[in-house]
């Protein structure tokens, strides 16, 4: 098995100390701001994440103002950040904590990586950096790292591959701190080792130590399986205006964008003509809002957008479903819509209380009684990144190297979840 050299450590630590950025979960530690850092950061750029970190702290300042908190609140406070599960893992996890740890992250690495969306890496990197326990947190800036520095050529994405590279880590972490070491190899590829053939070699305080360096191989490495090609999927998008309002419809609870608003959406791509005779109206209410792209991992929207003009007395009787390919026709009010005040139908985001009609939920089932406030999406999701956020917890999970237990597991009693005062109002 190849190996991490025995010098890293002391002299990664020593230019850490004197090169590391200021973050706020850095200078205000705690067991609960470096979890939610990691977690927001799983698939957000550092630079990008700052701004929502400190918003969502402000407002959920710790575990039980996040396991209180209403999910549209939630939501309205992880908008832009994309993969809405990772906050609905989070609300999950806080209640789990408040219901089996008495309000705390246990310090247990394995206790952790039970928690709903952490897995091996975002628990290892709680683990060590709030806990000192000697545990590798390995994302893909180590992994990167440790393949340059060992001039290997594996595909780092092979499962085999990462479960040796974390046990060649582990190998040679400090005995004491061991968070800021790992965090040491994180900063070293976000600011130094950095991807896509491009690291800056003559900066390195570890050059001496690597091996792809002297073999001048650094630019070919890491190895990666190539990624499959996108989906694309075409879409028409409306925004169907009365006087003052424009109608948005909330997506199903489960699959992408689960219960988050959009405007009313068909599958393809429609002419002007098209959606004047679906909505029975002339064709001059129509008025072309032109092109548009977004990009998921695995998916690439081509929406074309239509503003549509409509009467004050236009009942709403059309509903667009997102998945099908097919619209229907509803003799009652749509339901899960909503109608916003709209001085400028371009700035009707968040821009005043939306009114909720009565009538039945998605899909025919009973709904919800709706908040005074939902988060709305738009087109673009920014920070979002390759890949997704872990899955939900794994009873059975067992760590692949030795940890060690800083404090026994907790065995409190189940705790009540109070009020969260501080969650209040999280609307910019």
């Amino acid at each position: 098995m190849p190996q991490l050299p025995a010098a890293l450590p002391g002299q990664l630590l020593q230019w850490y100390d004197e090169n590391r950025r200021i973050l706020p979960w850095r200078e205000k530690p705690s067991p609960y701001r470096t979890w939610i850092s990691e977690v927001m950061l799983q698939q957000t750029r550092v630079e990008a994440g700052i701004a929502y970190f400190e918003r969502f702290t402000a407002a959920l300042p710790d575990i039980p103002a996040l396991a209180a908190v209403e999910e549209q609140q939630l939501l309205k406070l992880w908008e832009g950040l994309g993969y809405y599960s990772r906050a609905r893992n989070l609300k999950k996890a806080a209640i789990q904590l408040m219901q089996e740890h008495n309000g705390q992250l246990p310090a247990d690495f394995a206790a952790l990586c039970r928690l709903p969306g952490l897995g091996e890496y975002s628990a290892g990197a709680i683990a060590s950096i709030a806990f000192d326990i000697r545990v590798p947190a390995v994302d893909g800036n180590v992994l990167r790292v440790a393949a340059r520095l060992m001039n290997d050529a594996r595909n780092i994405e092979d499962t085999a591959v990462k479960k040796e590279f974390r046990q060649i880590v582990w190998e040679v972490l400090p005995q004491h701190r061991v968070g800021d070491f790992n965090q040491s190899l994180m900063e070293l590829g976000a600011l130094i080792c950095l991807p896509n053939g491009r690291p800056l070699c003559e900066s390195c305080p570890v050059r001496d130590l690597c091996q792809s360096c002297a073999a001048g191989t650094q630019l070919a490495l890491p190895t990666r399986q190539k990624k499959p090609r996108r989906r694309k999927e075409e879409k028409t998008v409306l925004l169907l205006c009365r006087p003052g309002e424009v109608q948005i419809t909330q997506r199903p609870a489960d699959g992408l964008l689960a219960s988050l608003w959009e405007f009313p959406t068909l599958p393809g791509l429609h002419t002007s003509a098209e959606v004047a005779e679906l909505l029975s109206v002339p064709t001059e209410a129509v008025t072309p809002l032109g092109p548009a792209t977004h990009i998921f991992t695995h998916i690439e929207w081509q929406m074309q957008g239509y503003r549509v003009e409509l009467p004050p007395e236009t009942p709403l009787r059309v509903r667009f479903h997102p998945r099908g390919g097919a619209f229907r026709k509803l003799s009652h009010s749509l339901g899960l819509c909503c109608l916003l005040k709209d001085p400028a139908v371009t700035r009707c985001r968040g821009s005043a209380p939306a009114k909720f009609p009565q009538g039945a939920g998605h899909g025919g089932r009973p709904r919800r009684s709706a908040p005074h406030r939902a988060p709305l999406r738009g087109a673009r999701q920014p920070g979002q990144g390759p890949g997704r956020p872990p899955a939900g917890a794994n009873p059975s999970y067992q760590p692949s190297f030795p940890v060690p237990r800083r404090t026994p597991p907790c065995h409190h009693s189940p705790a009540p979840i109070p009020g969260a005062a501080a969650a209040a109002s999280c609307l910019p």
